[in-house]
């Protein structure tokens, strides 16, 4: 088998280049996540006025919702909104459905760039594993300098 250093180098390539794309999501994921905790927060203290928190917990189990659950979830705060307040023992004539639909909007916005961090780290992760792969076959087998074979950092 011979060391194929054009492969070696695309998958290096690839490889920083996906590094790059989770920092600049992680970067992203930050913004996000601080909007989602500005919306959460302006909205318990609007509307979370006997503050004994049942909005909190509720928000927070349905921070934990998949996408397509928390699409759902969205979907039935629009469409059913006595029962939404009675869940989150808001008064029925109360002013909190466009807040709560833009707090859970932003939740959807994180859970996407989340889903899509952990798209991009596992391919990022395989691409790391070829390249070991490719690295040990060519130390092993090639006489090829290590500056070459070793990742450019």
């Amino acid at each position: 088998m011979k060391f194929n250093l054009l492969k070696w180098q695309s998958i290096q390539d690839r490889r920083n280049d996906l590094h790059v794309a989770l920092m600049n999501i992680n970067e992203e994921l930050y913004f996000v996540r601080r909007e989602y905790h500005k919306h959460r927060d302006s909205f318990l203290r609007g509307h979370d006025t006997r503050r004994d928190y049942p909005l909190t917990s509720i928000i927070d189990n349905d921070r934990k919702l998949s996408y397509p659950q928390l699409i759902e979830r969205v979907e039935e705060i629009k469409s059913d909104w006595p029962n939404v307040c009675e869940e989150f023992t808001l008064p029925e004539e109360s002013s909190a459905k466009p807040a709560l639909i833009a707090l859970y909007n932003r939740l959807l916005d994180l859970k996407r760039l989340e889903q899509r961090y952990d798209l991009v780290q596992s391919e990022w992760k395989s691409y790391g594993q070829s390249f070991n792969t490719l690295q040990e076959f060519a130390t092993k087998h090639t006489k090829i300098s290590s500056q070459i074979v070793s990742p450019v950092n």
